[in-house]
């Protein structure tokens, strides 16, 4: 077995990782540790069993997440310059920032699907305002695009050949040459990488600013999206820092609520700060259904409940910092209309 790779026991109720390889603090060299051994190597980096008891956590190991992903929250906790280890750091903190982060990733994820389904509406709409001919704004744009990402995008629409839910779509626009694909057809197929390459098209063809401003949004957007779906962690590393350039739409509705202007810029700074916010911008914005923003109003109410039930976290201000400026997103953008 290669260093770094976690290792699975098939029990009768599915999947349960039981070890990892130990060496550095990364994880990546180093023997196989069983459950235990994965508690006593919390003990030896500095993290306390106070709030919780290292039989439970060992259960927990077992039965409900795995050493290698929980671990990773401790990126949101300091170290002692003199010893190394963590300080203030309890398990029970890693457990609960994996649930509150899992929770979020659910939420974000289902934004991030509405943002793609209401932006295509209202590009159709706005493509249909213009007298745009439905079957020449594809061509068109196909034939614009460089031999490589014309190449990229034929193999990208291939992959639906085989669907069960766009293989028919496929079949009768793409796969007989001698039919021309509508852009409602059209946007059905391709992914949300490739609809942002159209959706910049459009904006250019149609010079307009609306759908210029949503398209920065929605590169934000299809990051975290990824990262969702995928089911990567989203607020391991909470004090991660970007230098890409702040949305100035954003940062003027972030004024709402985060109003000293040093604040703002530290808080946008953080990348997953920066893309959850963005990401709860761009639904308000985009998202115009009653229904939908009812409902995500009820999931997000939830979830301000959920950051502190458990810890209040009044010993890591970076963490409180950021659940307080979430909430406060949530109070300005997610109220029932």
């Amino acid at each position: 077995l290669r260093s770094g790779i976690i290792v699975y026991i098939n029990f009768a109720f599915g999947l349960c990782v039981v070890g990892y390889f130990e060496g550095s603090d990364c994880m990546s060299d180093g023997p196989f540790l069983t459950p235990r051994e994965q508690i006593e190597h919390s003990i030896s980096k500095g993290i306390t069993f106070d709030n919780i008891t290292e039989v439970e956590a060992e259960q927990y190991l077992v039965e409900n997440n795995n050493y290698f992903k929980l671990r990773a929250f401790r990126k949101n906790f300091l170290k002692s310059s003199k010893s190394g280890k963590y300080v203030n750091l309890d398990f029970s903190y890693l457990i609960d920032l994996a649930c509150i982060d899992n929770r979020l990733r659910r939420i974000m994820l289902e934004m991030a699907i509405g943002i793609e389904h209401f932006s295509k509406v209202h590009l159709l709409s706005i493509l249909q305002q213009n007298n745009i001919d439905p079957y020449d704004v594809v061509e068109e744009y196909m034939n614009q695009l460089e031999k490589s990402n014309f190449e990229q995008l034929q193999h990208d629409l291939w992959k639906n050949s085989g669907s069960l839910y766009c293989g028919n779509l496929y079949a009768k626009y793409i796969h007989d040459q001698n039919k021309r694909c509508p852009v409602w057809a059209f946007l059905e197929m391709i992914s949300f990488g490739q609809y942002l390459y159209f959706y910049k098209y459009c904006a250019e063809l149609l010079q307009n600013t609306e759908i210029t401003e949503r398209l920065y949004l929605m590169y934000t957007v299809k990051s975290l999206r990824n990262a969702c779906a995928h089911n990567n962690c989203i607020i391991n590393d909470i004090n991660s820092t970007h230098n890409k350039r702040i949305n100035a739409d954003l940062q003027r509705e972030c004024a709402k609520f985060i109003k000293s202007p040093s604040s703002r810029r530290r808080h946008l700074g953080h990348i997953s700060t920066y893309q959850i916010l963005t990401t709860m911008y761009a639904h308000q914005r985009i998202c115009i259904s009653t229904g939908v923003h009812k409902h995500i109003c009820g999931e997000l109410d939830e979830l301000k409940k959920r950051f502190f039930r458990d810890n209040d976290y009044r010993l890591n201000d970076n963490i409180k910092a950021t659940f307080d400026v979430l909430i406060r997103a949530i109070d300005t953008w997610f109220h029932i209309r």
